[in-house]
Parts: C-alpha cells; sequence; structure tokens
C-alpha cells in the first residue's frame, strides 16, 4: 500500500465522522500539521497509528489495509444474538411445550424467556429495531393461541349456546361450506383478534416489568393519599371521534326494519351484532391510543358496555320464513323451526343511543386530576 492510498482513507473516514484537521488532532494529541502531512502522504508512527484508529472508531486494519477488512464478532453481538434466541426462541418453545405442558406453564415460561431477552437487550446489548419487531410479532403469536384456549373455556362457562352454534359452522366449513368460511371469520375473526392483541399488550408489559424496566407503562398510578378532583380538559376531535360508535351500532339494527336482508342476517342476528361491536371498540379504542388520551380509555369502554345494552330495547314483532324468505307477523302457533324471530329497534333505542353519545362527549371536557395530600394540605389554610 502506497502512502497516496493512506492519505485518501484517512481524509474519507475523518470527513465520514465530521471532524475537521483541528478537531482530530486534538484527540490524538498532536498538531492539525500532523494531521494534514498525513493527509498529504506520509505515515504516523505506530503508537499514534493506535490512537488515530480509535479517534475516527474503526480498526487499525481499515486504515491500513485497502481491501475491506473482515469483520469480527464482538462481545455485545453474541449478547444480542442472546437476547434474540430467548425472545424468540421462547415462543417456539411454547409451542413444542404445549403438546405435554399445560398452556399456563407454557405461557409462564415464555414471559421468563421474553424478560430475560428484554433484559439483555436494556443493559448488556445496543437496542435492535429487529428485536422489538421480531419479539411483538412472537408474542402476537403467542397471544393468539393463548386466546384461542381461554375464548374456549370463557364461551363454554357463559356462552355455551353461542359455542355449540359456532361449532356447528366449523363443521359446515369443513363440509366445504362457503357460506360458513364467512360467517366464522366475520363472528370469530374480531373477538379473536381484540383478544390477542390485549394479551400482547399485557404479555409485553409483564415482561418489561420483570426485566427492570420502569418506564414503559403509558399509565402513572395516582398516589392514594390524595383525593380527585375534576378540572376542566381541551377539547380535540380525536377525542370526540369514538361518540359516533352508539350512532352506529344503533343504526345496525335499524337495518332490520328493511326487507332486503339476507338470510345470513336473521339467523345470526346476535352474532353479527357482537362481531361488529368489537370493531367498533377497536376502532374506538384507536384514536385515544395513536394521540396518547390515557384519561379517555375508562369513557370509551363504559361506552362500550353501555352499547351491549341495546340488545335489551328490541321489540319482536316479526318473524324471517324459511321457505318463503319473507317476514311475517308473529303468531303464537308458528313453529321456531321454519321461522326465525329476529330483534327490531324499538323507540327508545334511537334515544338510548344519543343519550349515551352526549354523555361521552361531556367526559371529553372533563378530566380526572388527582391532589397529593401534602398539596390538599397547603390549600385549606389559604382557602380558609
Amino acid at each position: 500500500m502506497d502512502e497516496l492510498e493512506f492519505a485518501q482513507r484517512l481524509k474519507r473516514y475523518r470527513r465520514e465522522r465530521g471532524l475537521t484537521q483541528q478537531e482530530l488532532a486534538d484527540r490524538i494529541g498532536v498538531s492539525n500539521k500532523s494531521v494534514s502531512r498525513w493527509e498529504s502522504g506520509s505515515y504516523p508512527d505506530v503508537p499514534t497509528l493506535l490512537s488515530l484508529a480509535r479517534a475516527l472508531d474503526v480498526t487499525v486494519d481499515a486504515l491500513l489495509d485497502p481491501g475491506a477488512p473482515v469483520p469480527t464478532l464482538q462481545k455485545s453481538d453474541w449478547q444480542n444474538l442472546l437476547s434474540f434466541a430467548f425472545a424468540i426462541g421462547g415462543g417456539l418453545a411454547f409451542y413444542l411445550l404445549r403438546r405435554f405442558v399445560p398452556v399456563p406453564v407454557c405461557w409462564a415460561l415464555y414471559l421468563g424467556c421474553l424478560a430475560y431477552g428484554i433484559y439483555l437487550q436494556a443493559h448488556y446489548t445496543y437496542h435492535a429495531r429487529w428485536f422489538r419487531l421480531g419479539s411483538w410479532a412472537m408474542c402476537f403469536c403467542v397471544s393468539w393461541t393463548l386466546a384461542e384456549e381461554l375464548g374456549g373455556v370463557v364461551f363454554q362457562v357463559l356462552f355455551p349456546t353461542v359455542l355449540s352454534q359456532w361449532k356447528n359452522m366449523i363443521f359446515q366449513l369443513l363440509r366445504g361450506d362457503a357460506g360458513a368460511l364467512l360467517q366464522l371469520v366475520l363472528v370469530l375473526g374480531p373477538l379473536w383478534l381484540a383478544g390477542a392483541c390485549g394479551l400482547t399488550v399485557l404479555t409485553q408489559l409483564a415482561a418489561r416489568r420483570l426485566a427492570g424496566e420502569r418506564g414503559d407503562l403509558p399509565v402513572r398510578l395516582p398516589d392514594l393519599r390524595g383525593h380527585p378532583r375534576l378540572a376542566r380538559a381541551p377539547f380535540t376531535w380525536s377525542k370526540a371521534m369514538p361518540a359516533l360508535c352508539p350512532i352506529v351500532l344503533a343504526g345496525f339494527w335499524y337495518l332490520y326494519r328493511q326487507t332486503l336482508l339476507p338470510r345470513f342476517w336473521y339467523q345470526h342476528q346476535q352474532e353479527l351484532y357482537l362481531a361488529v361491536w368489537t370493531m367498533a371498540g377497536v376502532l374506538a379504542l384507536l384514536p385515544c391510543l395513536k394521540r396518547r388520551h390515557w384519561g379517555m380509555l375508562l369513557p370509551v369502554l363504559a361506552m362500550m358496555l353501555a352499547c351491549l345494552g341495546f340488545r335489551g330495547m328490541l321489540a319482536y314483532p316479526q318473524v324471517y320464513s324459511l321457505f318463503s324468505g319473507s317476514l311475517m307477523e308473529e303468531k303464537a302457533e308458528m313453529s321456531t323451526q321454519y321461522y326465525l324471530r329476529f330483534g327490531q329497534p324499538s323507540e327508545e333505542l334511537a334515544v338510548a343511543a344519543l343519550l349515551v353519545a352526549a354523555v361521552y362527549l361531556l367526559c371529553c371536557f372533563l378530566r380526572v386530576e388527582w391532589v397529593p395530600a401534602e398539596q390538599k394540605g397547603r390549600q385549606e389554610p389559604e382557602e380558609s
């Protein structure tokens, strides 16, 4: 290697680091004339060459060898790979062990592996974006499987009738019924997706707590020694957007005043409403999560629970005939085997939807502040 190649390489490394000749000279303890002489076509001595490589954050081989140096794995690289092995490999071990071990035990083991992987990333290696993406993707897959297990148990205990209907849809799907596939996607898909997303967030927060990462929770718990106080909050349209959910859900029931709906809508009325309610709840939470309106999460959940009560405001004046596909007035002698009862909105439903939306909009102008006990004690003498 000649002096000119070394000078060009030194000048390129210095400019890539954004350093002047004087700044580089100050880092290694020489004059700027020495740096200028090296960039003109001369070599530094051996001790200065080592200091020069450290100042430029390169190896000595990168300065002297004209070819590209072969990178070697450092200790931080091995620890980074180890964090990936625990976070991703723990999820693979979850799927291997669930054949022989109960699912809660497999999930606990995966939680420990994920927490140790996060601990390695936080304390012993550089923070990699691919680690976050990979850990969240694997956590979502594990949570999806866990949501299936927990959902089957919950619906078997609380909603055995709905569970039996879904099993019939699965049997129809296995026989090649394309309509059953559509029903399965519309009904089970949103429920499993909402449960998997919730379990993913809870698992990540639990793993970061176990790893010692204290700054990941978006909500700071108040000091219970104080007292709450209502205050006026600034209004933004992103907080008011979920108020459309009661209107949309009430409009779903008003569709049944039409006479041209498909048979599927009458056969699975309650399941369809549950699917629409789940999707509306997810869409209502997205603006609050994106804009970080953490105080509006509780009003949104209360509003969605109130919308579940719309099913109690239905009237059943008509039935759907499976023979003719038309609507008929309900009579006592009609058999449920040939006639389907379906709900239609009553007059109170529209009023209830507007009332729920109005109460939620009122919450957009208010917020709860927690006043500590010390501050309360200071304010009392001033007010008296």
